[in-house]
């Protein structure tokens, strides 16, 4: 493959294929290989340690080698814009650990991700303090319950929502809202869900589905089960990140399949980032699109994410063909939103 490579103006550490504010008026052609063949070729597809500063194309060479990314040991990398340094770490931030960064000029920087397991265990990993010596002086303090110093999270994966919903419903609802959300985890995206859309009328609520087991979801583990130790006592925690948002949240404790059912109000709003496989994904919105409102909206997370062959967005692929003409795409990005017609 032919592309211009756009030479860097300070010098070659700068070169680009992205035409930048640090490119040069000086242009050559140079022959590409693309990342994931030429690791095939060479055998290298579960390297250890992958270092990426390709001057903006991090995004697409990450993407595309997704699951040898998410199996190395350490990452070293260069961000070259604010969209994309938030979108690499929510694909990474699943399977490593953000061990450093520096930010020396905005929206450009670096950073270093360590996989969960080169801490003793993945629950002990959340007690040290990133970037120093690993010792027992570093344990920072456990999570305090609400009604001490507001809601406390393990994971931040929620990045995304704020900006969907802001997107989606730029001003406060004049009208009573039911929503749904299916996968609640430990209620970071609960609240946001709350803020935005139920707390502003009494009559509005919030149903959140999930099975809250110590495990990921219950019979999927055998695919799933790297990802069991974030799920340990997930309940206790949403109980407590939830414990002020009263009534008007509605906690339906069991999977999906069973839950989703018992809902008999028509829906303004849902939120699909429950079991994350392609199968669960496609039943998930089947089952709701009966009880969607005309112009409901749906919202799917994570549609690009991959795992071990299963592509979450398979799914909702799945079912956007089956309901051609029955719903709008607002959006496609890392997620996903529909309007029902």
């Amino acid at each position: 493959m032919q592309r211009s490579l756009f030479v860097g103006g300070p010098d070659s550490v700068t070169n680009s294929l992205v035409n930048n504010s640090l490119s040069s008026a000086v242009e050559e052609n140079i022959q590409l290989a693309a990342a994931k063949a030429f690791a095939l070729q060479v055998g290298m597809t579960h390297p250890d340690v992958i270092k990426i500063d390709t001057e903006g194309c991090e995004l697409p060479i990450i993407s595309s080698m997704i699951d040898s990314f998410r199996n190395a040991k350490a990452i070293y990398l260069e961000y070259h814009s604010e969209d994309d340094r938030l979108a690499i770490n929510n694909m990474l931030s699943q399977t490593h650990i953000l061990f450093f960064a520096k930010s020396p000029h905005p929206h450009r920087g670096e950073m270093v991700y360590v996989r969960n397991d080169a801490f003793p265990t993945i629950m002990q990993r959340d007690r040290w303090r990133i970037g120093t010596v690993l010792t027992a002086e570093n344990r920072i303090e456990e999570p305090k319950t609400i009604g001490q110093d507001g809601p406390r999270f393990t994971q931040d994966w929620s990045r995304f929502l704020e900006s969907s919903l802001t997107k989606l419903s730029p001003s406060t609802p004049v009208s009573p809202m039911k929503v749904l959300e299916i996968g609640s985890f430990e209620g970071r995206g609960t609240r946001l869900l709350f803020k935005k859309l139920v707390e502003h009328h009494e009559e509005s609520r919030l149903y959140c589905v999930d099975p809250w087991v110590d495990g990921y979801v219950p019979g999927k583990s055998q695919h799933f089960a790297k990802w069991d130790p974030f799920f340990v006592g997930q309940f206790q925690r949403f109980l407590k990140n939830t414990l002020d948002l009263g009534p008007q949240l509605v906690r339906l404790r069991g999977i999906s399949d069973d839950m989703v059912p018992a809902i008999k109000d028509p829906l303004d709003f849902a939120y699909i980032d429950g079991d994350h496989s392609a199968e669960q994904v496609y039943r998930d919105a089947a089952m709701i699109l009966p009880l969607m409102k005309n112009g409901g909206i749906v919202l799917f997370d994570d549609y690009p994410w991959t795992h071990e062959g299963n592509r979450c967005g398979d799914g909702v692929d799945r079912w956007l063909a089956e309901n051609d003409g029955k719903v709008e795409l607002l959006f496609k990005e890392y997620q996903l939103a529909v309007r029902v017609n």
